[in-house]
Parts: C-alpha cells; sequence; structure tokens
C-alpha cells in the first residue's frame, strides 16, 4: 500500500498521460516508416522528372526528421513499464511476442531482398534494453552500470535500429530513475547521447544539410509534459500498442507490393 501511495503521490493531473505518449510516440514512428518504404525518390524518377524527385526527396526528408522523435519516448515509456509493472515476466513476454511478429514484416518493408539478417528492428534493441533494466534492479552501485556493457555490445552486433547508443539511452533513462529531478537527469542524459555537432547531409541530391542526430531531442517536450497517468487498463489497448509495429509493417509492405504491382 505505501508504494502504492508513493507512486500516485507523483502523479501530475495536468499535462500528457501515458496512452497520449504511446499515441505520439507511434504515429511520428508511422510518419518515419510512411516515408522510409513508401516515399523514395529513386534514379528512374530522377532522369524523367526532376520535380517529382525534388519533391519527393523533400517530403522524405521531413518525414524522417519527424520520426527522430519516436525511440526516446519509447526508450522512457520502458522504462517506466518496467519500474511500474506488476509482473515483469509478462511485460518481458509481450515484448518478446512484439519482436517475433515483427523481424519478417520489418524486413519485407525496408529491405528489396526481403529477409535479412544484416539488421534487426527497434524491437530486438527494446527488449535487450528490457532484459538490461531488469537486470540493474536488481544490481546495486557499479554493477548497475556493468551491466551495460554486455547489453551495448550485444545491440552492436546483431546490428539492431540505434544500436548500442539506444542501449545507452535506456540505461540512462534507468539510472535517472527514482533520483531527485528525474525528468530533468533524463533530459540530459539525451542531450549527452544526442547533442553532437555535426550536420548529417541528406540525401536525394538536396542541397541542404540538417542536424539529424540532434533531432531526438525533440522528444525532451512531450517527455517533460508526461503526466505519470494511465486513462485505462485495458489488455486490448495495451496489446494494440504492442501489435502496432508488426502491422503497420505488414501493411506498408502491401502497400508496397499494390504500387510496384
Amino acid at each position: 500500500m505505501k508504494n502504492a501511495m508513493e507512486t500516485n503521490s507523483k502523479i501530475r493531473w495536468g499535462g500528457i498521460s501515458q496512452e497520449m505518449l504511446k499515441l505520439i510516440a507511434c504515429i511520428t514512428m508511422l510518419i518515419d516508416h510512411i516515408g522510409a518504404a513508401l516515399v523514395l525518390p529513386t534514379d528512374a524518377i530522377y532522369h524523367t522528372d526532376v520535380q517529382l524527385y525534388t519533391t519527393m526527396a523533400w517530403i522524405n526528408l521531413v518525414m524522417r526528421c519527424i520520426g527522430r522523435i519516436a525511440f526516446p519516448i519509447f526508450c522512457f515509456l520502458l522504462v517506466e513499464g518496467v519500474y511500474h509493472t506488476r509482473n515483469p515476466q509478462k511485460y518481458l513476454q509481450r515484448l518478446a511476442v512484439g519482436m517475433l511478429l515483427s523481424e519478417i514484416p520489418f524486413d519485407l518493408a525496408f529491405f528489396p531482398d526481403g529477409i535479412s539478417w544484416a539488421h534487426q528492428s527497434v524491437m530486438v534493441t527494446l527488449l535487450l534494453g528490457c532484459i538490461l533494466v531488469l537486470q540493474m534492479k536488481r544490481s546495486k552501485g557499479f554493477w548497475k552500470l556493468l551491466w551495460i556493457v554486455p547489453f551495448y555490445f550485444a545491440a552492436e552486433w546483431l546490428r539492431t535500429d540505434y544500436g548500442g547508443n539506444g542501449i545507452l539511452l535506456i540505461a540512462l533513462f534507468a539510472l535517472a530513475k527514482g533520483t531527485k529531478h528525474e525528468k530533468w537527469w533524463q533530459l540530459a542524459a539525451m542531450f549527452l547521447l544526442y547533442w553532437d555537432f555535426s550536420w548529417q547531409m541528406r540525401h536525394y541530391n538536396l542541397d541542404i544539410k540538417v542536424p539529424m542526430n540532434r533531432l531526438p531531442l525533440l522528444a525532451a517536450v512531450p517527455i517533460l509534459c508526461y503526466s505519470g497517468r494511465k486513462l485505462t487498463y485495458s489488455k486490448k489497448i495495451q496489446w494494440a500498442f504492442y501489435l502496432f509495429y508488426p502491422v503497420h509493417l505488414a501493411l506498408l509492405w502491401l502497400i508496397q507490393k499494390a504500387i510496384q504491382g
């Protein structure tokens, strides 16, 4: 009872609910994936219609920039979920199911040759991050930091989306959890990882440079506005968020096939 009262005392009744934060992450991710899977200016378009090529390139750029917001929010929600779940094993199982259902749609949507072991979906990163946070919760002192090392290299070796840096962000969010001024420490973690002073040239012959490596910092706004509230404990809505990733990738692949004839 005491733990529940302590948790409730930290809830702010204004701001963004957990469901709204998940929705922001899903929508921005969907926009990013539509840009990556469907809005693809090709050499064939460039040689037949330069104006169309340039328009598609700009649309692709904007959509991919918007998509940078999603991953830090998913990492933040993962840590929140691990710390507040009543059943860590079931939480881990739901992530594992989402990961297994996602790999084939991920390959089909983003790799022209179909199934590929060269790159793994972000669900693998989140699953590794979940196991890491569970281990960190069980450990004290230096051991919390030591656990980060094998998971960082596992993500790099598996070539997951966001790789070792994704694991670092999850670990830093977890280290900040429960501290005084928790949100500000988590914001500091994001700046530590994403305040890259290099400007990345963005593709498709556009004469522009954009700070792609800094754009995930925009996720700090909804994260700082997060209230800690849950609007519903519906299992159906819970599973809907888990299944959104594989389902939307499968739909994008089907749309690709329909466009290609």
